[in-house]
């Protein structure tokens, strides 16, 4: 009987260990989408801004604001970290700005919100 209780409590102390790899599997996955494709949004305004994002394994990304009028075109450079708590992604670019974003993981792929809820299109790089 004791051996039986033994062999219980071990296995369920497994089970509770293999429990707690699930957000590391989660961010793994984000990190994945977020490094297999470009992220992309048409913003529009008086210039027809659009915005690009590509993310390195890192914790690095570059993004590329595009206007109708070049002059205004812009690169930045920055760090983000993935919270699998609170589905977010948190970015700061070279000039101090912090930004953070949801995402969603949806079987197969992941949708990825900017802060005003505007949606992301995920382009294979």
């Amino acid at each position: 009987m004791k051996k039986a209780v033994a062999i219980l409590l071990a296995l369920c102390l497994c089970a509770g260990l293999c429990a707690c790899g699930g957000n590391n599997a989660e961010a793994a996955q984000v990190q994945h989408y977020l490094e297999e494709y470009s992220w992309y949004r048409f913003v529009g305004g008086n210039y027809d801004m659009e915005e690009t994002y590509l993310f390195n394994s890192d914790g690095t990304y570059t993004s590329y604001i595009r206007h109708s009028l070049p002059t205004l075109d812009r690169q930045y450079q920055g760090t983000y970290s993935i919270n699998t708590k609170k589905h977010t992604i948190k970015l700061r670019n070279d000039s101090g700005s912090k930004y953070e974003w949801t995402y969603v993981l949806n079987g197969s792929s992941m949708t990825l919100y900017n802060g005003s809820s505007q949606q992301f299109i995920m382009i294979e790089k």
